[in-house]
């Protein structure tokens, strides 16, 4: 039984609007268009796992993928806007490179970087281990994020996705390799790019399979953070799985019934979580909670808090 179509909300970046759209638009309104939020089924994440011949994982990867999608931004070929201009934007933590498998710690979220991305998570682990294509120099360190401003008015946007950074004028550095990066710290392998193939073309045209690769390498990791957290009772798990299926079910005949069956299940947790969340609190330290759910410390202090009914802030 396939997972319930679920879709999650990911950041990506708008082609531009033309230059008969943009003269009677105003600084303000061009910056807010810049940003959007696209929803696209989780059946595109599945397609692309069947044909790259990997597993589909129901509990690691609910998430929107939008691999080998362009890319557009202000000043790129193809648009109304002046081409190049984009230029790289000083930080004071500057990203180091690391192993594969490794976790990087410096300030600043220093694997995943800092301007806008595409970026992938799970239902179960969200934020804590949010996944994106990174980039690597030919000296192995990350590159800052690249600021394309507007052709007319002030602001703009800083960008980190993976695709500017094809050494044209008014771009990024040039990438030498690609990985999966995680908000956790974590590192995939170096995927290395052969700039002899890839020539004058654009990186969307010609590096969609590697950084397609990258994602599956992050769905290896989410799948290792699940093995790692608190292992359930295989009594627990089948009935959970039953339940979904039971849900889905139901959602073919009489949705408003699915509707409330999923709102039972949000009742029954936040009755049956209530003592647990307050022993738990009492048992282990926030390193151990959050290793148990496979989250962050803050992220399992506010998910204890919230089954528990206290303040996350005291």
């Amino acid at each position: 039984m396939p997972p319930l179509p679920e879709r999650e909300a990911v950041r990506v970046l708008a082609r531009p609007p033309s230059a008969s759209d943009r003269a009677g638009m105003q600084a303000s309104d061009l910056i807010n268009m810049v940003i959007v939020v696209v929803l696209a089924p989780i059946s595109l994440c599945r397609s692309a796992q069947a044909k790259e011949g990997s597993s589909w994982h129901p509990r690691t990867t609910p998430r929107s993928r939008l691999g080998g999608t362009p890319f557009h931004l202000f000043g790129d070929s193809g648009s109304a806007g002046r081409p190049g201009c984009g230029i790289v934007v000083p930080a004071q933590d500057v990203p180091v490179s690391g192993r594969a498998g490794e976790r990087v710690e410096t300030a600043g979220g220093a694997a995943m970087g800092t301007g806008e991305r595409e970026t992938w998570t799970t239902e179960e682990f969200g934020s804590s281990h949010e996944g994106a294509v990174g980039v690597l120099l030919d000296d192995g360190t990350v590159p800052l994020p690249v600021f394309f401003g507007m052709n007319s008015g002030a602001g703009g946007q800083s960008v980190s996705q993976w695709s500017v950074y094809d050494g044209r004028h008014g771009y990024g550095p040039r990438a030498a390799a690609l990985r999966a990066v995680c908000s956790c710290g974590w590192t995939g392998p170096e995927r290395p790019l052969d700039w002899e193939e890839i020539g004058d073309r654009k990186l969307t045209e010609t590096a969609g399979d590697v950084a397609g690769t990258c994602t599956l390498d992050w769905d290896a990791h989410t799948a290792e953070v699940e093995q790692s957290a608190i292992p359930l009772p295989e009594t627990v798990t089948s009935l959970l799985t039953q339940l979904q299926e039971e849900i889905e079910k139901l959602a073919k005949t009489s949705p408003l019934a699915a509707v409330r069956a999923a709102r039972r299940l949000e009742v029954a947790a936040v009755e049956v979580a209530y003592w647990p969340a307050h022993e738990a609190r009492k048992d282990a330290s926030p390193e151990q909670a959050a290793a148990a759910f496979g989250l962050n410390e803050d992220a399992a202090r506010k998910l204890m808090a919230r089954f528990g009914r206290w303040s996350p802030y005291r």
